[in-house]
């Protein structure tokens, strides 16, 4: 303690009498008689309770916390005394006498909190904890109007749940014939799951799984009963009711015209949900049986189901972002085979549950006559792969994604036609090897065909979901007169999936360059190995013809003024394509999938800003194409592209620099940067390899000064129609492209300007002219034959088989 601490305890003695003897007895009791300060304590507490002296018993509690924290760690015998005289009981009585006192109740708990947190022995945890004193903190009839009473509240709660194991947790349950029959620390918890403040709602999930986490059976028991299990469908019913406001909200982001709210909004929403997403991953992790069945019935009848029926709907897009999160964001094969299986379920929005089990879709959530879609959802997910909407194409080849990573069984992914073709290769090399020339074996016989009764999605337990062993389904159910049909129609399933993914790829004009990865990324793992047959023929002869296409865009792009950065940017994006397409190619970015992007829109198709940008697309395009051709038929894509681009883009002139007139093709002219102001000077066209540059000097031949640089590429030398020597120039921003600049300047930056250059005569006003044109073909001409080995494409692959 201070050493002034006896002068401070006289000051307040003199303001109250009551408060000054207990911080006095504070401020000496670690010098001379500890356990006096409990006595004086108790005193005092009792004649300002009389007085309702609320500043006085805030700081008598406080000091009490402080003291017997500090016994804990430093004096047994402090806390032991405080024990003997039964310090919760008087916590207990300061709550039943100040239950009209908020500023008490509020310290009070506030005290046991940092108690809980801070006392270390096992001793004092168990006397604490013991004779049911927290249970009657838990369970007191608290005013949570108060917000700053529910803050101190739930953070008691939540601490309180970090200090449970096997052994502590006895003491917050009431058993019968060893069945738990009250758990206040958990009931009375959940109560606040759906509060308005997110910490709260963030308290009361790290609350339940700490208990979710401890081992006891006869509390999992109770947590995963009916009786406590409603709080799963809670859970599920709120997640479910922020997938109605996500829809609802993209809904107005679309039509508010102040994108930057409806985003920040949006953003709120996705990140809520997220958060009850792995939540649910984590109860499903916890080691519960009972809470994991519970968790999967729930999220497939309440959220799964509703969300497959809005595939035919408006609401397609948010459907298809959600049901990816699901499988993204909970790791659970039982609710992984659930999905997939009721993508091939034809009669599953036939069987809907009961009214008082679950909330009835809207009228807007289905499309179709009765609410029922003639197609599957997995053809209704395929028809999303080839929308005429960038975002609803990423949210479904993204979903097709996450059914390929997460725990669903082979025999499921074959029917959606989505088994990883190392898979298919490994099952075609032991029928080989046994002898077949059938798939029968890939289905068994009759009594092991059986997956599971997904039409209903009862999703009873993990049993039911173990592969060819499940049984009692009707989706892939074949007896051995239909068994050839169902094979064939795998087979068409697998088809229809690569058909319309190479669909996606061909398109013209092609979707954003996330579609294009993510559909890459796809049909190279489920894309068969090399075939003798004309289908597979056919199927790389598609994608030679739209890489064809694509070069085609790229060699237009060479007429352009960002002619002399295609190199740089085909650098960087052969590095972000190729990791794109070899792994697992995710969008991180959820609000940007599901807003809709504000597209400026420019009348100039000849800014550089829209040059830019379509280059960018155009380069993007092509390079993805080229990569998955080599992926596709069995070739590795290199790490660092055949470019030779050790001189590229050399700077080798600078303003102020001296330059020598008579040695090169110098054109006098005139040029005013201001009114008025006219200058002479010399024009210099120059190219250096793939960089160009249009330079103007100033001086008396064979010397001159370099005092403007403007980039060469894209130009466009024009006479004046009127004025025969007058000669204009389009310059786009003086951005050098250089080693180290990958990325075309930043909108904000890109300023186009003009030049017109005064000549003598019409005659030097051509000859300069045609030194330009021919200054840029010579770059052009730099650009193709640096990029030579990757525009030429043989025509002929050695394939491996």
């Amino acid at each position: 303690m201070p050493a002034d601490c006896g002068s401070a305890a006289a000051s307040v003695q003199r303001e109250c009498p009551v408060r000054g003897r207990a911080v006095a007895a504070v401020g000496s009791g670690l010098a001379v008689g500890r356990r006096r300060c409990y006595d004086v304590a108790v005193e005092a507490a009792g004649e300002i309770l009389a007085r309702r002296a609320q500043d006085s018993v805030v700081e008598i509690l406080r000091s009490m916390a402080e003291l017997m924290i500090w016994g804990d760690q430093r004096d047994a015998s402090i806390f032991e005394y405080f024990m003997e005289k039964q310090v919760m009981v008087l916590f207990l009585q300061i709550l039943e006498l100040s239950s009209n006192t908020t500023a008490v109740v509020v310290q009070l708990l506030q005290t046991i909190n940092i108690m809980v947190q801070n006392i270390r022995s096992d001793h004092a945890i168990y006397y604490i904890f013991s004779n049911g004193y927290l249970n009657h903190f838990i369970t007191y009839p608290y005013d949570f109007r108060d917000e700053e009473l529910l803050a101190y509240y739930i953070s008691f709660l939540r601490t309180t749940s970090t200090k449970l194991d096997q052994t502590t947790i006895s003491f917050f349950i009431t058993t019968e014939n060893d069945n738990v029959v009250s758990f206040p620390l958990y009931t009375e918890g959940i109560k606040f799951f759906r509060h308005e403040e997110s910490m709260v709602r963030i308290a009361v999930r790290t609350l339940t799984l700490n208990i979710y986490h401890v081992n006891d059976d006869s509390v999992r028991k109770f947590v995963s009963s009916d009786k406590a299990v409603g709080y799963i469908a809670d859970i599920v019913g709120f997640l479910k009711e922020k997938s109605f406001s996500l829809h609802a909200l993209m809904a107005d982001a679309e039509r508010n015209h102040e994108p930057l709210q409806s985003k920040s909004r949006l953003e709120g929403c996705i990140a809520e949900t997220e958060e009850i997403l792995d939540y649910c991953n984590d109860i499903v992790s916890a080691g519960i049986p009972g809470l994991a069945r519970a968790m999967t019935d729930n999220l497939m009848h309440v959220f799964v189901l509703p969300l497959l029926c809005s595939l035919a709907s408006e609401n397609a897009l948010s459907a298809l972002y959600l049901l990816a999160r699901v499988l993204c964001l909970i790791r659970h094969k039982p609710l992984a085979n659930g999905v997939a299986a009721a993508l091939v379920c034809e009669s599953f929005l036939d069987s809907s549950p009961p009214e008082q089990e679950r909330r009835p879709l809207s009228a807007s959530d289905l499309t179709r006559e009765n609410g029922v879609s003639s197609l599957c959802p997995m053809e209704l997910v395929l028809s999303h792969v080839i929308s005429d909407s960038d975002r609803v194409i990423v949210a479904s080849v993204t979903f097709l994604l996450a059914l390929l990573h997460n725990e669903v069984d082979d025999a499921i992914l074959e029917v959606l036609g989505l088994l990883p073709r190392l898979k298919q290769h490994k099952r075609r090399l032991l029928q080989a090897l046994m002898g077949s020339n059938s798939d029968e074996e890939l289905f068994g016989d009759e009594d092991t065909l059986d997956v599971c009764d997904y039409s209903t999605l009862a999703v009873e337990s993990e049993k039911t979901v173990d592969g060819k062993r499940l049984r009692g389904t009707n989706f892939c159910r074949a007896t051995r007169n239909d068994r050839n049909a169902k094979c064939n129609s795998f087979v068409r399933m697998q088809e229809a999936v690569v058909k319309k993914l190479l669909e996606l790829l061909c398109r013209r004009p092609p979707p954003c360059i996330e579609a294009l990865w993510q559909c890459g990324a796809l049909l190279r793992q489920i894309f068969p190995y090399h075939q003798e047959n004309s289908v597979h023929s056919s199927r790389i002869a598609m994608i030679r013809t739209a890489r064809i296409e694509a070069k085609e865009a790229v060699l237009k792009e060479l007429d352009d003024c960002w002619c002399d950065a295609i190199p740089f940017v085909v650098v960087e994006v052969w590095q972000k394509s190729r990791k794109a397409l070899e792994g697992s190619y995710y969008r991180d970015d959820s609000t940007t999938l599901l807003i809709q992007a504000q597209r400026k829109i420019l009348d100039d198709r000849f800014s550089s800003s829209v040059v830019a940008d379509r280059m960018q697309e155009a380069i993007q395009v092509f390079v993805a194409l080229h990569q998955l051709l080599h992926l596709l038929i069995g070739e590795s894509v290199p790490e660092a592209l055949p470019l030779d681009m050790s001189s590229s883009g050399e700077y080798v002139a600078k303003v102020g620099t001296e330059v020598d007139l008579s040695s090169v093709d110098a054109l006098p002219c005139r040029i005013a940067f201001e009114r008025g102001k006219e200058r002479d000077m010399y024009l210099v066209p120059t190219v250096s390899f793939t960089a160009g540059w249009l330079v103007l000097a100033d001086g008396v031949s064979p010397k001159g000064v370099i005092r403007v640089i403007a980039p060469l590429a894209g130009c466009l030398p024009e006479i004046d129609e009127e004025h025969k020597r007058w000669l204009h120039l389009r310059i786009r921003p003086p951005q050098w492209p250089h080693r180290k600049q990958t990325k075309p300047p930043s909108r904000t930056k890109r300023v186009d300007g003009r030049w017109t250059l005064a000549f003598a005569d019409p005659q030097s006003c051509e000859k300069a002219r045609d030194a330009v044109v021919v200054a840029m073909t010579a770059q052009k001409n730099a650009v193709l034959e640096l990029l030579k080995p990757l525009l030429e494409e043989e025509e002929d692959h050695a394939v491996p088989i």
